[in-house]
């Protein structure tokens, strides 16, 4: 049964982290293409090895208060192939510049859909485009319609 309560204890959203194959495509994509800026690189300590007992290398970026952290883990030769139609990572990023941000994105190497305005909802007037990044991460970028924007 699910509660209706709201729970006091859950603030916001911290900290993201992703197991990836390869720490260097993937910061090219969260630095390069979206603008995050690298805190930290190096050997995982040993309560990130907790969370993943193959993990080689760690890098931590972080924007505007979010943090992502990546945990390469080469993929071993006994474990599964993945699926050909695996789920994606999908997130979702407010920008104050889209079309900078997406210029940013396509000459970094990665694709990304034309903006495109929604149309209906609490966002209505709000452009947003959907941008691939290694290891099915999926990202929206959406800029609020300047009567939204805060300062």
């Amino acid at each position: 049964m699910f509660s209706s309560e709201p729970i006091s204890v859950l603030r916001r959203s911290d900290l993201l982290g992703l197991v990836v194959p390869s720490l260097a495509e993937s910061l090219h994509f969260w630095a390069a293409a979206l603008g995050f800026t690298l805190t930290r690189q190096g050997k995982p300590s040993s309560e990130e090895l907790l969370s993943s007992a193959q993990a080689t290398a760690i890098a931590e970026l972080e924007a505007n208060n979010y943090r992502v952290l990546l945990i390469e883990q080469p993929k071993s030769a006994f474990q599964l192939p993945e699926p050909d139609h695996a789920a994606p990572i999908s997130l979702l990023f407010q920008v104050n510049d889209l079309e900078a941000r997406l210029g940013h994105v396509r000459q970094s190497g990665f694709e990304a859909s034309p903006p495109r305005t929604i149309t209906q909802g609490p966002r209505e007037g709000w452009q947003v485009a959907t941008v691939k990044g290694p290891n099915r991460v999926v990202v929206e970028l959406m800029q609020p319609r300047q009567a939204d924007q805060r300062p």
